[in-house]
């Protein structure tokens, strides 16, 4: 997208010269804070506040180099979509404060990491191995019998971490595992090994289905890395064997299944969704027609944040990201939104052939997160989003210069 400039604005690798060290080691450790939190640490209270604090700072340090900094379409975007749901939600009195807390948390920082790699104020790796980190303090702490809704261990096997619910521990993980993968050239062979290690251990540990399809497109993304550089007939005979192997992985987990089912929830679940029988998913489709009979009778603007979990008197979210846009904000708020996705897959066909490939794959993976998950409202999954929105918005460079800090 065309870049709107608050001031002259040298070339990026200049003017990121200027930025004092001062200035790149709080960003970044302001950013590795946020994000080992909103990838690792949301069901902890007195941590999660750690995020806003972050954020705050973040976005402190960004205002004083305001006169240096280089803008971009998608922040106007970005806050507008904030203000539209934030500024009614003041006026409605069954709006829980945590629930506004989290949306302005959220917001900035979202914001505030996409402006600091937009602008190189922030190392891309400083980012990632923060999502690591929190991926590998999950681990370290389910090891360790730490677990923040023993319920679902005590009953179907499912972890959840630090993170409180087992769907969230299996998108942290591959999403540290996707920001690995974006830049796959800039990691040794033995942190891109580590991110298929999460996903897949992810998949595991939580038993999620969401984690099964984060698996499947890493996997995807893994793939056509290499399918990028290869002829037409060469590429016809690997998606040839990718399909006879899902083919034969079916197979292969229908018949682990009548074995060890009880020991592999993951794989206990996903035949039992196929069958038609699962009950989570019986239940969120319940929740989608009732989202939508609702939505038909506001369609506009809808209700208000968090009048989802209100109206249907359950006191739960939507567990769906158009869903819960539709209820809260109408057709306005997901345009709003969705035009943020539109910003990065327009921005990704200027890239080079094998990064825009990559840009429309992880587009296409957060569209498919939404159907199972209210993103605009996780710290970790917005995140990605902001991450995407800044490396798509650069100029088209080789890929050994991308945000060397």
């Amino acid at each position: 997208m065309s870049q709107l400039e608050i001031s002259p604005v040298e070339s990026t690798s200049e003017s990121a010269s200027e930025y004092s060290s001062f200035y790149v080691w709080t960003i970044s450790g302001a950013a590795f804070v946020y994000v080992i939190v909103a990838f690792g640490l949301s069901a902890i209270p007195s941590l999660s506040r750690l995020a806003l604090y972050a954020s705050v700072m973040l976005l402190a340090m960004l205002i004083l180099s305001m006169g240096k900094l280089k803008l971009s379409l998608w922040m106007l975007v970005l806050t507008l979509f904030y203000l539209y749901l934030a500024l009614p939600a003041l006026a409605l009195s069954n709006v829980p404060i945590y629930r506004l807390s989290t949306l302005t948390t959220v917001f900035l920082g979202t914001l505030s990491i996409g402006i600091a790699l937009q602008n190189r104020m922030l190392s891309y790796k400083a980012l990632t191995y923060g999502a690591i980190a929190a991926a590998i303090i999950n681990v370290v702490a389910i090891f360790a019998g730490v677990e923040t809704s023993s319920h679902d261990v005590e009953a179907i096997g499912r972890y959840s971490g630090l993170m409180g619910n087992a769907n969230a521990l299996a998108i942290s993980m591959a999403l540290a595992a996707f920001l690995i993968w974006l830049y796959p050239e800039r990691f040794s062979r033995q942190v891109r090994a580590l991110g298929i290690f999460l996903v897949l251990y992810g998949m595991y540990i939580t038993g999620s289905i969401k984690g099964v399809l984060m698996a499947m497109a890493l996997f995807a993304l893994v793939f056509m890395n290499h399918l990028v550089k290869l002829s037409m007939v060469r590429i016809l005979a690997y998606l040839s064997a990718a399909a006879a192997a899902v083919l034969a992985l079916y197979g292969g987990l229908t018949a682990i299944a009548a074995k060890y089912s009880t020991q592999i929830v993951a794989i206990d679940r996903i035949l039992t969704a196929f069958a038609g029988e699962n009950a989570s998913i019986n239940a969120r489709l319940s929740m989608i027609d009732f989202g939508l009979k609702l939505w038909e009778k506001a369609p506009v603007f809808g209700y208000g944040l968090n009048q989802f979990a209100t109206l249907s008197k359950t006191g739960s979210y939507a567990h769906n990201n158009y869903i819960e846009l539709a209820v809260s904000g109408g057709i306005i708020a997901l345009i709003f939104f969705y035009a943020l996705y539109a910003i990065i897959a327009c921005n990704a066909l200027k890239q080079s052939k094998d990064f825009c490939i990559r840009l429309l794959l992880l587009v296409a993976t957060l569209f498919m997160i939404d159907t199972a998950a209210v993103s605009f409202l996780d710290k970790g999954i917005m995140c990605m989003v902001g991450v995407l929105l800044a490396v798509s918005s650069e100029e088209k460079t080789e890929e050994s210069d991308r945000y060397q800090t």
